[in-house]
């Protein structure tokens, strides 16, 4: 980055006139550097990109969610049938981690918008399965491991959820 703040400099002094210095010179002694600057800091780009773009299929693929999409407002229909795999809430909440970290690198970037689709995508999800474990737990059905997943989701959801948002399933309880 020094390369390019002193070629920023070069070029002011240039545009205002040039207090003698060897403009040409120093450029083109910075090009290869600036080059190298440049393909990294693209490079770091799509890095960041990838990363926003996997992150809401990470905490989707440890979801028990049925299907996305499609039940809006409501609460996912739920796939209880086996116990939670807790790597995988392990993964999803690294990504929340690292997402709620990004916000001056995606600035720097361009990419705040993207960060925050990709967030808000996370937290569609995680407000939907959680809605659904807690119309689960209250139904307290025979066989399935609603209350299995208790924990993991409260530990996801305070990642990417306000406390507010997590009471509900924290208070949870068989209603018959």
């Amino acid at each position: 980055m020094l390369s390019a703040r002193l070629a920023h400099a070069v070029e002011l002094d240039r545009a205002r006139g040039g207090t003698g210095l060897p403009h040409r010179e120093i450029l083109d002694a910075l090009r290869p550097r600036l080059r190298r600057v440049y393909e990294v800091r693209e490079q770091e780009k799509k890095d960041l990109l990838r990363v926003l773009e996997v992150a809401p299929r990470e905490v989707r693929a440890a979801l028990p969610i049925k299907t996305m999409g499609g039940f809006g407002m409501n609460d996912a229909p739920l796939d209880l049938s086996r116990p939670p795999i807790r790597k995988k809430f392990r993964r999803a909440e690294g990504f929340a981690q690292i997402l709620a970290q990004l916000n001056g690198l995606a600035a720097s970037y361009g990419m705040g918008q993207r960060l925050m689709t990709s967030r808000a995508e996370i937290a569609f999800s995680v407000r939907a399965f959680q809605r659904g474990l807690v119309r689960e737990i209250r139904a307290a059905r025979s066989g399935d491991c609603a209350e299995a997943y208790r924990q993991p989701a409260l530990e996801l959801a305070a990642k990417v959820l306000g406390d507010g948002e997590v009471a509900e399933l924290r208070h949870a309880r068989p209603l018959g």
